[in-house]
């Protein structure tokens, strides 16, 4: 999940996205390794230290950005220079059946971090003792929250990617992680792909993909954004 950093995390990160990037994937050698570009920029984009969201239709791009970002495949088009340590939480993360929360904490987390994990999980009413082959869709789902929060927490100089983080998951809980990422940051860079706006305000800013742009839009004017996310994922 982790890609490694072009130079030492500091402690108040930003990440720039230049505007000749251009994302997409480049198809496999036997078949001539045709690209295919889903992303363009026109202008620079900066991520500083805060919460940024990411809201478009499905299909248009948003996990192709965020494992760009992660290291995982390169850009097209343009240099892209990670200045921190990416940490990269997938929609789709599964775990053994018969692991709990309590052991894929223990797994995948340093020791010392292993309170703030269990308080975390109480705090989202997760059952870590259950194995996760009894588990329903969302409350696998609050298993990457609190693996994604502990690091937010205990951790600095590090950018954190969640893609779909609430999917699944019920409206009390939103409003749990919503309260969670009100608390103003400036030790790591989050960016989150959503479909719900329930946090919308506490956003440094939102990120929209639209014909295939990506733009950065401050918020300023929090009704005209949710109008912008609606339309977007209508």
């Amino acid at each position: 999940m982790s890609a490694p950093p072009t130079q030492p995390p500091n402690l108040a990160p930003s990440l720039r996205l230049p505007s000749d990037l251009v994302l997409g994937y480049r198809g496999p050698a036997w078949k001539g390794a045709a690209e295919c570009a889903v992303l363009r920029l026109d202008c620079d984009i900066e991520l500083n230290a805060g919460l940024h969201f990411i809201i478009a239709a499905n299909g248009s791009g948003k996990t192709t950005l965020m494992r760009t970002l992660a290291g995982l495949q390169g850009p097209l088009r343009g240099h892209l220079a990670l200045p921190m340590q990416a940490w990269y939480y997938a929609d789709d993360l599964s775990y053994a059946p018969e692991l709990n929360a309590a052991m894929i904490f223990a797994a995948l987390l340093p020791p010392s971090w292993m309170p703030q994990a269990m308080r975390l999980a109480q705090r989202l009413r997760l059952d870590c003792d259950r194995p996760c082959g009894q588990l329903s869709r969302g409350s696998r789902q609050k298993i990457t929250l609190v693996l994604a929060e502990t690091r937010a927490q205990c951790s600095a100089g590090t950018l954190l990617l969640q893609d779909e983080s609430l999917a699944g998951i019920d409206a009390w809980t939103r409003r749990e992680i919503a309260s969670l990422w009100a608390s103003p940051s400036q030790d790591h860079c989050r960016l989150l792909a959503l479909h719900e706006t329930d946090a919308l305000e506490h956003a440094d800013s939102i990120l929209s993909i639209e014909q295939g742009v990506l733009r950065q839009h401050r918020v300023e004017d929090t009704r005209h954004l949710r109008q912008l996310c609606q339309d977007l994922i209508a």
